[in-house]
């Protein structure tokens, strides 16, 4: 049974508010030690030199050695490989999302309906390995169709040669992307073999282990 799913966006997004919600923590407890070494420097009792002059205030030295403490303290506490890992994140869901809207949204639609027909054509009894490589299948003979095909004849099956040069690229580089963005999601099949190790002719006390061997077939 074919069930579609829109997993891609729903798990880029967790794992880009994961990281993001790591990095924000960890910048406000270097800015909450900061504020609490700053505070104890200028509350502490007998730490403030007046100026002589009005509106001009002057840190001692035991105010300032904490100042730059806490200062230091802050650009210790700030995750920089993980800041640098962020922004690496960033510009890879950028590039995602980029290709993403490379391909119209009716375009999306023709492709999807074009499957469907292909997984209806299998029939009802069809396993997940038929409908899996019937949606190969597909996609291997749309390339190639495209392939010989001149731009002219594309046209008149009303794709433009801008959308014949992106689909394409989606079909050969992009393929997981586009199920994705249709929501076609097709179940591995898992096979169950049980092995009785029972011999012949045995009293019914004698014990059984039963083991269940699962294997995934992509």
């Amino acid at each position: 049974m074919v069930r579609g799913l829109r997993l891609g966006g729903r798990a880029a997004a967790a794992a880009r508010w994961c990281t993001c919600r790591r990095v924000a923590v960890a910048l406000c407890v270097g800015n909450l030690v900061a504020a609490l070494l700053v505070a104890r420097a200028l509350y502490a009792p007998g730490s403030f030199a007046f100026a002589p002059r009005r509106g001009e205030l002057r840190y001692s030295r035991e105010q300032m050695r904490w100042v730059e403490e806490s200062i230091r303290i802050r650009r210790a506490a700030e995750p920089v490989e993980l800041i640098e890992a962020v922004k690496k994140l960033r510009k890879a869901f950028a590039r995602e999302e980029k290709r993403r809207r490379e391909l119209p949204l009716e375009l999306k639609q023709k492709v999807s309906l074009e499957i469907l027909q292909r997984l209806h054509d299998l029939g009802e009894n069809a396993n997940t390995t038929e409908q899996r490589e019937a949606v190969e299948a597909w996609r291997v003979g749309k390339l190639k169709y495209m392939r010989s095909t001149s731009t002219k004849n594309l046209s008149n099956v009303s794709l433009s040669s801008e959308e014949s040069r992106r689909l394409k690229r989606a079909l050969e580089f992009n393929w997981q992307m586009l199920l994705e963005d249709i929501g076609l999601w097709i179940p591995p099949t898992i096979y169950h073999i049980e092995h009785d190790d029972k011999p012949e002719n045995e009293p019914e006390g004698y014990c059984v282990y039963t083991v269940h061997v699962a294997s995934i077939v992509d």
